[in-house]
């Protein structure tokens, strides 16, 4: 007889979340009985069903510790190899065993090297750990039918000769750009993504106000050299190009080019849409001039919403100001009928180095007291998270969310020079 045990299945997924995974066979047990007069040949099937809600689906294992179906009772002789080589009932040897997969459910496929995808006819040798099924979308029952075969002569003693298997299954995990990202993919569950212009990942989830936004600051920059955003890759003018340079190295912070009044000799302030500072843990500080791109200007008057910023193309800068998008996602959260102190906390996960947390089964918007940067330093890490927004208060100053551990103001105001950190939210229709 063949037997297979069922064991429960372990994985590892990149971002601590609740994906299920489960796996079930049909039988713990299954049987031939071959009788070499009569039934030199036979075989049986087995069902092995996977359900799993992971976006990209599964990939199912089968593994034994040996090739061999043994015979306990008597000494080292009493085996069944596994095939050499695939066979026919008609050809298959005598001694031998293999199996094959008879039936896939509609949306899952296999090796092509272990199945006779046309005929179903084929037999093959057992290699353990070989891919047997596999899907690339969510499934409930997702089905693999394999067909267990073997023949004997009288060259083996009777008896019980068994090998027991496990199948293992694994979420399948691509790499999805964020450039490309269907909005399907994202739910409420988080998911990592890949911003194709740097390689940088992120976490991104589908938050309590309905939209997709980025659980992480974004870090877009080079500290040696100036990147060259186009209308292909960044959420500007399709035909346009944006020149990201950091400044830090030639003292012009985040917030301003620093220079020298001519005629009263004392410092003068100008903007710079170019400039931007990155730090390890808390991702990069962008004054509002370069998060939108160069889009928004020292003239762009109140209320004005500009259309571009250096998110990846698909993705924009959240609007400000009252019904702004800052505003609908504190609202999502309790702004405006919860105490600040609690907004803040289901607002706010606690260290840089952790993507979200999970409160009473909601998962955080994952946004950090990552403090502001302006000609002068870093400023209040640790006890205040400004974030830009596209919508310019007047010409000089622009809306930004305004966040720390006793409360929360989406509706605030500050300097376009100063350098803040950046959230992207998904473009959807």
């Amino acid at each position: 007889s063949i037997s297979s045990a069922h064991a429960s299945s372990s994985f590892e997924y990149q971002v601590n979340v609740n994906t299920s995974l489960n796996v079930a066979v049909s039988s713990p047990t299954v049987s031939l009985t071959l009788n070499p007069s009569i039934t030199p040949f036979a075989s049986t099937d087995l069902d092995v069903t996977v359900g799993t809600n992971n976006p990209w689906g599964y990939r199912l294992y089968i593994n034994a510790d040996s090739t061999d179906l043994t015979n306990d009772t008597y000494a080292d002789d009493a085996y069944i190899n596994t095939l050499s080589s695939s066979a026919t009932e008609s050809t298959f040897t005598a001694n031998q065993w293999g199996y094959r997969i008879s039936e896939l459910s509609t949306g899952v496929t296999a090796d092509d090297s272990i199945t006779d995808t046309d005929t179903k006819t084929n037999f093959y040798p057992f290699v353990s750990d070989t891919l047997i099924g596999q899907t690339s979308v969510p499934s409930n029952e997702a089905n693999t039918k394999l067909t267990f075969g073997a023949k004997v002569n009288y060259e083996r003693p009777a008896g019980v000769y068994t090998l027991d298997f496990t199948f293992r299954t694994v979420p399948t995990v691509t790499t999805l750009n964020m450039q490309d990202l269907d909005g399907d993919v994202c739910t409420a569950t988080p998911t990592i993504v890949t911003d194709s212009r740097d390689g940088q990942s992120y976490a991104i989830a589908r938050l309590e106000d309905g939209k997709c936004w980025m659980l992480q600051n974004l870090k877009l920059g080079s500290k040696t050299a100036t990147m060259t955003l186009s209308g292909s890759d960044t959420n500007i003018a399709v035909n346009g190009s944006f020149e990201l340079t950091n400044r830090l190295a030639d003292g012009k912070f985040p917030r301003n080019t620093i220079s020298e009044d001519p005629v009263t000799g004392q410092p003068s302030y100008y903007y710079d849409s170019q400039a931007y500072y990155c730090t390890d843990n808390y991702g990069c500080y962008y004054n509002n001039y370069t998060a939108t791109a160069g889009s928004m200007t020292s003239s762009t008057g109140a209320g004005t919403t500009v259309n571009y910023s250096i998110c990846p193309k698909g993705w924009s800068l959240p609007t400000g100001g009252s019904g702004g998008e800052f505003e609908t996602l504190a609202t999502a959260y309790g702004y405006g009928t919860d105490s600040g102190s609690t907004v803040a906390g289901k607002l706010l996960v606690a260290s840089p180095t952790t993507t979200t947390e999970n409160i009473n089964g909601q998962y955080t918007p994952g946004l950090l007291l990552s403090g502001y940067y302006n000609s002068g330093g870093a400023n209040y890490l640790g006890a205040s998270g400004l974030y830009w927004s596209r919508t310019s208060y007047s010409t000089g100053r622009a809306y930004y969310l305004d966040l720390n551990t006793s409360g929360v103001n989406p509706l605030r105001h500050n300097n376009k020079r100063n350098g803040f950190a950046v959230r992207c939210l998904l473009q959807e229709s």
